[in-house]
């Protein structure tokens, strides 16, 4: 869905080229909707964008604006939210910081649109909306009422070469890794679904988080689109009983966990990036040994991985930690409508560098 207005104002705002392809997956591939202001010329001033996501949560994470929260138990259930994205105004039309101004009317009128207070409750197809802003668009935020912090981004490090954390996990695994294609997500969609939204609801039952549904279509979409990303799987064997699964069973049967990582160069080292990340919930400290273990092989000087709070504190207790970078990650919100979701999502929002349009 290109758009020559968006690119204009996009390239304008951030002062880099928007590459086609990257909108096509934001607003084709991903069905991103977005509601823009055009000048009397038709030129777009402002532009606000919400793509639209599957969570994992619990019960408690669906109170909705009577503050009643649904009474079967606190199970996992799958919902809609929306990610904001490419919010944008014209640098000539910036600098007014009140509810007359630009960017609080392209806001509010986005936000109203799909979680607002007055959008009939059959009609309304998502909870709530948040995301990533930078602190500029924080700070106007919070100024006019339109954004509320519920959480904190933390950037891990692992450096390779201290050697590695030794696990008691670790040592009685022995993990195999094996590159994963479009045609692993296509041949076994059914058995990952059910296998990755058994590992969600283990999280959120055992960490009382809410995370984004990571689906075949996800990792395929997300991740394999890209030359520059690779997804790896993990299969474990149990040294003393062999192998973790009937002989000559397919990978998805002995499939324990599996990673989007990118390499890159940054000054005169190498850096392996964990986009994202999902085990079996008692095997996540081998696999993240797996995974550091693979990059010290393959000559990376360093792990990194972008994750919210609940995981970073998660994965903190699994091995030697060094954190290099803190962000808040903000809930967009109108005072209006969407307050009422603050209580129930508050640092409880699992999030990894993958979750986001820009990394």
């Amino acid at each position: 869905m290109f758009s020559e207005e968006r690119k204009r104002l996009f390239e304008l705002s951030f002062q880099v080229l928007l590459d086609p392809a990257l909108e096509h997956w934001k607003y084709a591939v991903m069905q991103g909707l977005h509601h823009a202001i055009y000048g009397a010329d038709g030129e777009m001033l402002a532009h606000y964008a919400g793509f639209p996501r599957r969570m994992v949560g619990l019960n408690s994470h669906l109170v909705d604006e009577t503050r009643s929260v649904p009474t079967e138990g606190n199970s996992a259930k799958e919902f809609a939210v929306l990610q904001i994205g490419d919010v944008m105004v014209h640098p000539a039309h910036r600098g007014v910081l009140k509810r007359r101004g630009l960017f609080f009317s392209v806001s509010e009128e986005f936000i109203e649109h799909y979680v607002g207070a007055f959008v009939p409750k059959e009609r309304r197809v998502f909870r709530w909306i948040y995301g990533f802003p930078n602190d500029r668009h924080l700070r106007i935020g919070q100024h006019l009422g339109l954004y509320s912090p519920v959480g904190a981004m933390y950037e891990l490090s692992w450096r390779t070469t201290n050697g590695l954390p030794d696990t008691q996990d670790a040592q009685q695994l022995t993990i195999d890794s094996q590159r994963l294609d479009a045609d692993f997500f296509e041949h076994n969609r059914k058995a990952f679904d059910d296998w990755s939204f058994g590992q969600l609801e283990q999280l959120a039952q055992g960490l009382g988080v809410c995370l984004g549904r990571k689906h075949a279509d996800w990792w395929h979409c997300r991740f394999l689109s890209w030359p520059s990303y690779e997804v790896c799987g993990y299969f474990a064997q149990d040294a003393s009983k062999g192998v973790m699964g009937a002989p000559g069973s397919s990978l998805m049967a002995r499939l324990k966990g599996l990673a989007a990582i990118r390499k890159r160069a940054e000054d005169d080292r190498i850096v392996l990036e964990i986009l994202d990340c999902l085990a079996d919930y008692s095997l996540w400290p081998a696999i993240l040994f797996a995974i550091l273990h693979s990059a010290q092989s393959d000559g990376a000087d360093e792990v990194r991985c972008w994750v919210s709070e609940p995981a970073a504190v998660f994965l903190k207790d699994t091995s030697r930690l060094a954190q290099v970078h803190c962000e808040a990650l903000r809930l967009p919100f109108c005072l209006a409508s969407g307050a009422w979701a603050l209580p129930a999502i508050d640092k409880q929002l699992w999030v990894m560098g993958g979750d986001t349009d820009f990394r």
